[in-house]
């Protein structure tokens, strides 16, 4: 039996022309998603820009330059979407090239090993050279026009000695014995075992202590997430997760009021996490916390 030869009718019929009125519409809805995206980087370069200098007041020079670094990589993923045009992906295929570039230079690839750093502003400034390095001048310049200052780094140790603990809670600390894996496997019994301890006290009456519950147990998820992620990109100090979790802390530390019922400590904590992650990774969270979309 032979196979069938295609016809005729086998070729596709050429794409009909779109209308003007639904172009003009999905070039309106590109430059609001565009103006989206910029708002919401905005938002997280300030977010993370509070968290260093709470972590450098705690005097934890680890998470301070963290932040401060991540504040620079957003500044250039917002000026890259600023200048993109709204009707293209243009800014996400350039940010791509860039942050491998960006990441190259600060890795100090083919480069001699740069001078002892005296202060954990230093660590910031150095990145700083290497990234501004990979623009043309103009770039640079309109770049470092923007980056936040770091003068609550000033006086910071370089990195974390022995008069400078890591706190008690943060993931890598948590991760030394067992190591990220072992944490990541904890952090998913936490957070199964705080739903099912809030379930219990919600049944008994007790909706306050239910929300704290509940609350714990969603944070143990996201906690486990940035665990995973910061694995999946071969950071196993776990410097990324640390980060991360200081601004959703914050987050969580700013609300005004305690949840007093378990949907409110779900929402709570559903909201630091969208302030605090890309869209890409809330989308992939979200399952995990009960939530069908990222809209509510």
């Amino acid at each position: 039996m032979t196979a069938p030869v295609a016809g005729a009718d086998a070729i596709p019929a050429p794409a009909a022309t779109p209308e003007p009125e639904a172009t003009a519409n999905r070039a309106a809805d590109r430059a609001a998603d565009r103006a989206a995206e910029i708002a919401d980087t905005t938002a997280k370069i300030a977010l993370y820009a509070r968290v260093s200098r709470i972590a450098a007041a705690e005097r934890d020079p680890r998470v301070a330059v963290g932040a401060a670094w991540a504040t620079d990589v957003l500044t250039v993923q917002q000026l890259l979407a600023e200048r993109a045009p709204a009707e293209s992906d243009a800014a996400h295929q350039r940010f791509l090239a860039v942050a491998t570039a960006v990441g190259a230079a600060v890795a100090g690839a083919n480069e001699a090993e740069p001078a002892k750093a005296r202060d954990a502003r230093e660590v910031v400034v150095a990145a700083r050279r290497r990234m501004l390095g990979v623009f043309d001048a103009s770039a640079a310049a309109l770049i470092a026009e923007r980056l936040t200052d770091l003068e609550h780094l000033a006086e910071l140790p370089p990195a974390v000695g022995k008069a400078l603990p890591s706190p008690g809670d943060a993931l890598q600390w948590r991760a030394r014995e067992i190591g990220p894996a072992g944490l990541i496997e904890a952090l998913h019994v936490a957070a199964s075992d705080g739903r099912l301890i809030a379930a219990a006290l919600l049944a008994a009456g007790y909706r306050r202590d239910a929300a704290r519950q509940m609350c714990l147990a969603d944070v143990a998820e996201v906690e486990a997430y940035l665990v995973e992620a910061s694995v999946a990109v071969g950071d196993d100090a776990l410097l990324l997760a640390d980060v991360r979790r200081g601004a959703l802390v914050f987050l969580l530390s700013e609300a005004a009021e305690r949840p007093v019922d378990v949907a409110a400590a779900r929402a709570g904590v559903w909201a630091a996490v969208r302030a605090a992650l890309p869209p890409a990774e809330v989308e992939r969270l979200a399952p995990r916390l009960g939530r069908t979309r990222t809209a509510a």
